[in-house]
């Protein structure tokens, strides 16, 4: 919990803990239990947020079928959550690693070093979707609220998924996000700010990138609206 704060208010600091002891088991596990929850108590936001884009031919028992659909995978996927978790952060991890390795081959750079970085680096994420759930909840029109601090409530492109979903990842906490990755490269590689925040920028824009062409590709399989 100490390091979590630590890469919270002392970004630097957190960085030199993790490089000589690169733990990350215990913060992976309270982020699991943090975002599996926040994704339970989300979840009645996005069925509705999903049934409120399926197409207008849609009956309405078409939607409760899908709504019965979707709350009985939910114990499903908290149950795999940790694992979707774990999976995603360990790619994110591996390419982290091996860009850094080509921009300093002589560093005696290790795969737990870069692991721990990212899952703590994650707390911005939590922080928001925290955010976003207090938002939702504390919302009168009973729907799901977007993400605050972000492009999409300043520029506006509703009729395409991808740019406005584009939009709504630059944001204050991805921006924190990248701001440490930063530091915490250069701290392990003893690199410069500069080219640490190139191998970072190179690898977050690859995995944007491939994320959300998955999402999209997802939704016009499912011939879901945006």
């Amino acid at each position: 919990m100490r390091l979590i704060l630590l890469t919270l208010f002392a970004p630097v600091k957190a960085a030199e803990q993790i490089k000589s002891n690169p733990r990350w088991v215990v913060a992976f596990l309270f982020f699991s239990v943090v975002s599996a929850t926040t994704y339970a108590l989300n979840y009645p936001y996005l069925t509705q947020a999903t049934v409120t884009r399926l197409p207008s031919t849609a009956t309405l028992a078409d939607k409760q079928e899908v709504v019965e659909s979707l709350r009985l995978e939910l114990p499903t996927k908290l149950a795999f959550f940790p694992v979707r978790m774990f999976v995603g952060w360990g790619i994110f991890s591996v390419a982290l690693f091996y860009v850094s390795r080509a921009f300093a081959p002589r560093e005696a750079l290790r795969f737990e070093q870069v692991l721990s970085v990212e899952v703590h680096a994650e707390v911005s994420s939590i922080v928001a979707n925290l955010i976003t759930l207090i938002l939702t909840l504390t919302s009168e029109d009973g729907k799901l609220a977007d993400l605050p601090l972000s492009l999409a409530g300043v520029i506006h492109a509703e009729q395409d998924f991808v740019i406005k979903s584009l939009l709504t990842t630059l944001n204050i906490f991805t921006l924190w996000y990248i701001v440490f990755l930063t530091i915490a490269v250069a701290t392990l590689c003893n690199l410069r700010k500069l080219k640490s925040l190139l191998v970072v920028l190179l690898v977050w824009t690859f995995s944007t990138m491939l994320n959300l062409g998955a999402m999209k590709i997802l939704m016009d399989e499912l011939h879901l609206l945006f």
